[in-house]
């Protein structure tokens, strides 16, 4: 361990719902791919993100309740001509399809109206049968994608309740 590596205080220990937040507070702030950057990351998350071994990205895992964690991936490339992405999953690491209620703080919905208020126009994208697969979202030339995770109520219809996936890209 290098000097600087030693000075970096611990991670706080987020929930479902403030890591989703400060995901959001980021999303807000972004006006162009240039605002997608490692320090304006940590900064507004207040989470230190680490090198990613297999590429030049850089990462923040935590766990939460049960078998769920979640997983911050951040793609910078400031001298590229590619695109910046920051991505929020949540995964459980026993069932990819568990319920997600246990950590579903803040719902679908919440996302859904907070991108709307942000000024982010939602194009729904539905399955070969019908059912809800995602939500992008655009504005200029900033778009996010959300995939839920939907419930299946007595009624029979499928809704999205959480959010499994939120996604920031930045084209150049």
């Amino acid at each position: 361990m290098n000097t600087q590596e030693a000075q970096i205080p611990p991670n706080p220990t987020l929930s479902a719902e403030e890591v989703g937040r400060r995901f959001l507070k980021f999303i807000e702030g972004v006006e162009s791919r240039g605002d997608i950057t490692l320090e304006r990351v940590q900064e507004v998350m207040g989470l230190t993100l680490k090198r990613r071994p297999i590429d030049r990205g850089f990462f923040h895992t935590q766990s939460l309740i049960g078998d769920w964690s979640y997983v911050i991936i951040l793609w910078p490339h400031p001298e590229e001509e590619m695109r910046n992405s920051l991505n929020l999953e949540f995964i459980n690491k026993i069932n990819q399809f568990s319920d997600m209620l246990p950590i579903c703080g803040l719902s679908f919905e919440g996302y859904h109206k907070a991108l709307l208020s942000f000024g982010y126009s939602e194009i729904f994208r539905y399955d070969k049968i019908g059912r809800l697969s995602g939500v992008s979202y655009s504005k200029g030339n900033m778009h996010v994608g959300i995939t839920p995770e939907l419930k299946v109520f007595p009624n029979g219809k499928a809704y999205p309740t959480c959010v499994r996936r939120i996604g920031l890209l930045a084209p150049y």
